[in-house]
Parts: structure tokens; sequence; C-alpha cells
């Protein structure tokens, strides 16, 4: 269902497309009762005909919506086989972007998130390929991982390099490196204050999870103790999530010159991961349209 420009669904007023796709249209739209800017996500009309699909993708959309989490937009309701959601005006979402064959052209791009604009060139380089992990909480200084030389990923070095983001930035942007060895680090994670950086490295021989202030200088303090990938900040800045195979870790952390961790608690465990691919799009199909 396309919608025009200054059409109606239900009291939101449709400003302008934002995106298309196989799972259907976005469009930056106004609340006119409560008087905010929001995107309406509208779903196919195949999706919208299978029940079964509604009404998982309705539970989905539930627990979605409960969630409250800076990187996850936040749903404000359903109308008419539409998801209305935050509309996240003037931030940016950073990406590598590579066309076929792997490694003749590979670049990050920077685009607004509510679609606007034109995709941005970060920084253009053919090889070693720079992979963006996280963003600075004041938006100004982009980290992620590179690889040294092609091979084995698990064994060739990868160190963990970091990139100023100033208004304007373009191809001429250098990364500079943060953290250099003869290991594999990856997963690099800024603080929610900026002023710590948590990462994953193979350096004892497996995977742990260890932290070191930014931009430095100071020694790092490791986190895990039996293992551990993908770390993750809880908000508050006081707790780190990770993986430990198939157990969900947690660990408190105490920042005063030198990160200090307590002991590890297992928080959730699985027998098999999960990975949905697209999901937002996945959850919006299963959303029953009408509901409040």
């Amino acid at each position: 269902m396309r919608l025009s420009v200054g059409s109606r669904l239900g009291h939101y007023e449709i400003l302008a497309p934002i995106g298309a796709g196989g799972m259907g249209e976005v469009y930056r739209s106004k609340d006119t009762k409560l008087d905010r800017e929001v995107a309406i996500k509208i779903l196919p009309e195949a999706v919208a005909r299978d029940p079964e699909r509604l009404v998982r993708f309705e539970r989905e959309a539930k627990a979605l919506a409960a969630l409250n989490h800076p990187n996850i937009a936040q749903i404000h309701g359903v109308e008419e086989r539409a998801l209305v959601m935050e509309l996240d005006s003037g931030k940016r979402l950073i990406y590598a972007y590579g066309e076929q064959p792997r490694g003749q052209v590979f670049q990050l791009r920077a685009t607004l998130a509510d679609g606007s604009g034109q995709p941005v060139t970060l920084l253009s380089a053919a090889t070693p390929q720079h992979m963006p992990n996280s963003i600075s909480p004041d938006g100004k200084v982009l980290i992620g991982n590179r690889s040294t030389r092609s091979g084995n990923f698990a064994e060739v070095p990868i160190d963990v390099w970091a990139l100023s983001l100033p208004e304007g930035s373009s191809a001429d942007a250098k990364p500079r490196p943060f953290l250099e060895s003869p290991f594999v680090k990856t997963a690099a994670r800024f603080s929610p204050d900026g002023r710590w950086v948590a990462y994953q490295s193979n350096e004892s021989g497996r995977n742990e999870i260890y932290v070191v202030p930014y931009p430095g200088p100071g020694g790092k303090s490791q986190v895990s103790t039996d293992g551990g990938t993908n770390p993750r900040w809880a908000r508050n800045g006081r707790e780190l999530f990770y993986r430990n195979g198939d157990k969900m870790m947690a660990v408190e952390v105490s920042q005063t010159g030198l990160i200090k961790a307590g002991g590890a608690t297992a928080l959730a465990q699985t027998n098999e991961l999960h990975v949905v691919v697209n999901w937002f799009e996945e959850l919006r199909r299963r959303m029953p349209w009408g509901g409040k």
C-alpha cells in the first residue's frame, strides 16, 4: 500500500518517504494528536493476509515495545497495517559497504538514520578492510577492527582503530591505530561515558574480555576469566555483559582510575542461538494491524 505525501493514516499525516524494500515501506510522518514526527512502516499486502504471521508478529512486537534502549527505536503503536515508531532524526548510521569481487571496493559510509539526505563516504580502503564496531557517546569517534593481512580470521592479527568524525568527514579521513598486537582483537565497544573501551582478544590462547581507557594511556584490565566474547555495556556503565559459550554472563565493574571487575554471574544459558536477519522487518511482518 503506497502512501502519497499529504495523505493520512488514522491521525498520522504522511510527510515524506524514507525507504522501501521487500518487507514494506517506511515514511516520515506527523502525529497530529501529539504534534511530533514519527516513522511509519507499512506492512506488505501478502504478509498482512497471513494470520499466523500476524499472531507471531504481535507477540514479538509487544516484547520489543517493552524495551528501552538507545539503539532500539521505540514502538508507539500500530495503525491499520502500520507500525508506528520513534523517528531517529539527525543521528547517523555508519556501515561497511563492499562490492564484488570482495575487497576490490570497500568503504565506510554514513547516512542519517531517518533516511534523509545522501550517504557520505567516511573512508575508502581496499585492503586492509575496516569494520565499524562502536561510536563514542558524543558521536565524534568511531572505533572498529581491521585485519592486517589476509588469511584465517582466527590466526591473522586483527587490530582496533579509531576514526575522528567531525562534521564534514570525508574519504580523506584517516583512521589511527588504537590497539595493536599480534593477536585477534574484535568487538570493541565504547562505555556509555566514552572513557573506556571493552573488547575481546585471544592473546591468552582463548577469547577473553578486556577493558582499556580511552583515549589512553593506561593498562588493560581483564574482565572475564573463563572465556568471553561479544562484550556489551549496561546503560549505567557499571556492568558488562558477554557470552561464554552458551551462557550469557554479567560482571560488575568499578570505574575509578582503573577498571575493577567483580565476579561474573551467569544470566542465562541456551543450547542454540537463533540469528534473525532483518529482524525489524520480521517483527513488522508479524504484527496484527488495527490493534491497540
